[in-house]
């Protein structure tokens, strides 16, 4: 994939948005998985919280920092294939609107 491959796919977003806005919005369906999917991003956001202050309250534990790392590493993990698979929907929907 080439730069100018990049900026194509970023370029047909508001096309793609205005595809999706005639085609009627989101289904109940789509709707439900994105919010299972915001609960799910919630949930290691609040963890990597809680290590976080569990570290700075806990200064005679060697290991104090070890969760915190753990769970930011799963977060950067978490958002690359999120973004990942966002780029790839998009591409396919930028495809989509050539062919047509």
């Amino acid at each position: 994939m080439s730069i100018r491959d990049f900026f194509k796919v970023l370029a047909a977003i508001p096309a793609v948005i205005g595809r999706r806005r005639a085609r009627g919005g989101f289904t109940h369906e789509a709707w439900q998985d994105g919010f299972a999917l915001v609960e799910l991003l919630l949930f290691p956001h609040g963890v990597f919280g809680a290590a976080i202050w569990y570290a700075k309250g806990h200064q005679e534990d060697p290991m104090r920092w070890f969760g915190a790392v753990v769970v930011g590493c799963a977060l950067v993990w978490i958002w690359a294939y999120l973004l990942q698979q966002a780029y790839r929907a998009l591409e396919r929907a930028a495809q989509r609107l050539e062919i047509k």
